[in-house]
C-alpha cells in the first residue's frame, strides 16, 4: 500500500464538514480511526462535524 499525506494550507483554514468526501473510503477511514486511537482524538468526528473553534485547536 502506498502512503498517505493530507496536507492543509496554513492555520485555521479548515472548515466545517471539510473531511466529509475523504472518509468515503475505507482505507482513509482505517488511518483516521488509527491514528485517532495512537494521539487520542476521534479525528474522524473532527473532520466531519468539529466546529470552528475545534478546528482551530
Amino acid at each position: 500500500m502506498g502512503k498517505t499525506v493530507w496536507m492543509f494550507p496554513g492555520q485555521g483554514s479548515q472548515t466545517p464538514g471539510m473531511g466529509q468526501t475523504l472518509i468515503t473510503q475505507d482505507e482513509t477511514r482505517q488511518a483516521l480511526a488509527d491514528l485517532g486511537t495512537r494521539i487520542g482524538l476521534d479525528l474522524t468526528t473532527l473532520m466531519t462535524t468539529g466546529t470552528k473553534d475545534e478546528l482551530k485547536a
